[in-house]
């Protein structure tokens, strides 16, 4: 139905990557739990900077609260291995704790 990886690297980041709701199941919620199941295993990670990265379009993290960052703002191992060739964009959301993620998800469209 749905799937995504949840990389942690140094300093308190995590990366969200490959992220896919299959088509049948989009518009029902399921990519709205999957981000959020993420974002919790995040922050119980110790990681509560958590990033994606895209060519494609990013509407739906800036719904969910990310925000455009430079490759600056990247952890020192990822950002030694980001491809400035795919120009990939960056979005990242700072999360303070889990509490933060219940308040964010009741102004979810769903």
């Amino acid at each position: 139905i749905a799937c995504a990886q949840l990389k942690l690297f140094e300093n308190g980041y995590a990366e969200i990557g490959c992220m896919v709701v299959k088509k049948e199941y989009r518009s029902q919620g399921r990519g709205d739990a999957m981000l959020s199941f993420l974002e919790r295993l995040s922050v119980m990670c110790d990681c509560p900077n958590v990033f994606v990265l895209s060519t494609q379009t990013m509407e739906w993290f800036v719904e969910h609260g990310y925000k455009a960052v430079e490759v600056d703002k990247l952890p020192p191992s990822r950002k030694k291995v980001y491809n400035y060739q795919r120009r990939s964009k960056i979005y990242m959301k700072h999360i303070k704790n889990i509490r933060d993620l219940d308040a964010a998800e009741l102004w979810w469209n769903r």
